[in-house]
């Protein structure tokens, strides 16, 4: 193990400074001298899955919607790009995110204009209903990977009738039933400071400060949330889902097939799934598709979302065989009998190390780590402790984790003509 700590002081310990504004919003930054740019991210701990039932889709327009808030003659974002910062938005499941970058200095120019953008929905029908047409086409764009559509299928399986069971996006026959009042409802429940967090990565403390006097301002009004614990969500459409997976299949012999496992997860196991998903992409699924045959494509993706992760593991087989799923098992079986031997756990533990010097080296990538770590697990602090926790990673913390899948039941799909 010393190798590994080692090799792990070759990182710069990420310093992580926290605090709770007047209003309730919470400060998550990290103050670097020599970032190359500054990030300054405006999070609400609310995403897709606190969608409506029926209105599948409602975050996902609101995160089209805000940015084109008018100012002057053109829309806030458009504004904050001639002022030389780029905004990114996002929504996930739990998580919507507003992060700005530019040059320090503009930054703190730029930074007043997305807490107003936050503050206030300002838009009209007709805006509205020019993004769902792009939100339609956006929708259709994912739908034509069919990895995606099969991903998607059997996430929906695994988390079937709860609010994690659609994709952020939503679905593509509840998008045209949502309204600007809907994108509205959402804003007023979930966009207030109690809610949210201003997740920066800046050269220094002066500039950490002019950011929190600014979201000092937004606004503290408490409403009270709809729990989406009790949220019971419509079946899978899975009719929106299929043509887009049949349609690629060129011969009779050809399928889509897919496995998925549901697990609870807590926080200080994130290391543990990042090593096992590494095994898996590395060793197993390219063992068991080379036994396969003619396996065209495949995906093997990992999505966690608050307190749960859905593995899943899609593949367009030709010919169609249940052999993967058979030989899949297996190997899972082995991994939970036999753990990893040390020189294997040694070679993850670097990797998982490069991966997370590489995220959190680029500024907009750390702000992201930080705000997924709050949002998903109300721990930032996972961000600094990653190498900690990689350091004293070994083989039977993989063997247990390997066990619990082993007594899960998995979810099987196959798709063909």
């Amino acid at each position: 193990m010393g190798k590994v700590l080692g090799f792990a002081m070759l990182f710069a310990s990420l310093a992580i400074v926290e605090q709770k504004l007047p209003n309730g919003m919470q400060v998550i930054a990290v103050l670097r001298p020599d970032t190359p740019y500054a990030v300054a991210s405006l999070w609400v701990r609310s995403g897709s899955a606190d969608d409506p039932p029926t209105k599948e889709g409602t975050a996902h327009l609101l995160e089209h919607l805000l940015p084109l808030s008018p100012y002057g003659n053109a829309t806030v974002q458009i504004r904050m790009e001639n002022m030389g910062a780029l905004l990114v938005p996002e929504t996930g499941q739990n998580f919507m995110a507003f992060s700005l970058h530019a040059e320090p200095s503009l930054l703190l120019r730029a930074f007043p204009l997305l807490v107003k953008m936050a503050t206030e929905l300002r838009v009209d029908v007709a805006m509205v209903e020019r993004e769902k047409e792009l939100m339609r086409l956006e929708m259709l764009a994912l739908h034509e990977d069919p990895l995606w559509a099969m991903k998607t299928l059997l996430k929906a399986r695994l988390f079937e009738g709860t609010a994690h069971a659609h994709p952020p996006v939503g679905w593509l026959d509840t998008l045209a039933q949502l309204t600007l009042d809907d994108a509205r409802q959402f804003h007023r429940q979930h966009f207030r400071a109690l809610n949210m967090a201003l997740i920066a990565v800046v050269p220094d403390r002066a500039t950490l400060d002019a950011l929190t006097d600014i979201a000092s301002q937004f606004s503290a009004t408490s409403v009270d949330a709809a729990p989406t614990a009790t949220m019971v969500h419509r079946p899978l459409p899975i009719d929106t889902l299929l043509p887009f997976l049949v349609r690629p299949l060129r011969h009779p012999s050809e399928a889509f097939w897919g496995i998925g496992w549901r697990v609870e997860m807590s926080a200080s196991e994130k290391v543990t799934m990042d090593a096992l998903m590494l095994h898996f992409r590395q060793a197993i699924a390219p063992a068991i598709f080379g036994r396969v045959g003619a396996v065209r494509e495949w995906a093997l993706v990992a999505n966690p979302v608050r307190g749960a992760v859905a593995i899943t593991l899609v593949a367009r087989l030709r010919p169609t065989t249940d052999l993967p799923e058979r030989l899949w098992r297996q190997a899972l079986q082995q991994l939970a009998e036999q753990g990893l031997e040390e020189a294997k756990m040694e070679q993850l533990r670097r990797q998982l190390l490069l991966h997370h010097e590489r995220s959190t080296a680029d500024p907009l990538q750390c702000a992201k780590q930080l705000g997924w770590a709050w949002a998903l697990n109300d721990e930032p602090e996972l961000v600094s402790r990653y190498e900690q926790m990689v350091a004293s990673l070994d083989g039977e913390q993989i063997r247990r984790l390997a066990q619990r899948l082993t007594k899960t039941d998995p979810i099987s799909v196959t798709v063909k003509h």
